[in-house]
């Protein structure tokens, strides 16, 4: 089980892990031992998490997500499938958290008044100082 947050809990039962042959650290292990964690949640399916955030992880995850609408996330840091398949599963508890937190919603402003202006004054100040430059035509 997965503890994302004190009221949010992902079941063991909605995730799967599976390992293969890393292309990671392993030494003479690496062509023998499967230690790397690939882990396949359907969110989409999922009855722990709101639909809220779903389309936060749709949106700001889409690249993990395969055409079955599952996430997929696989870690290969690790010598031990152990620890790839513990990375993963924190990998997936970050997502979810950081999917939980609505963004701010933006408010337009606009530019001050003496803003404008200063803008404004330094386009004449360029203007006029690039008429200085020219070649005046009385010689």
């Amino acid at each position: 089980m997965i503890v994302v947050h004190h009221s949010l809990t992902i079941s063991e039962f909605e995730y799967s892990i599976s390992f293969a042959r890393s292309s990671g650290p392993g030494g003479q292990n690496i062509n023998k031992v499967n230690s790397k964690a690939t882990l396949r949640w359907a969110f989409e399916k999922s009855a722990s998490v709101s639909e809220d955030v779903k389309k936060r992880l749709r949106r700001r995850h889409s690249n993990k997500i395969n055409v079955e609408g599952e996430l997929i996330l696989s870690c290969q840091t690790e010598r031990t499938a152990g620890r790839n398949a513990a990375n993963c599963r924190e990998a997936l508890r970050i997502l979810i958290l950081a999917s939980l937190q609505a963004p701010k919603k933006r408010i337009p402003t606009k530019p001050k008044r003496s803003a404008t202006l200063r803008r404004l004054d330094d386009k004449i100040r360029a203007a006029v100082r690039k008429n200085r430059r020219r070649i005046s035509g009385d010689d």
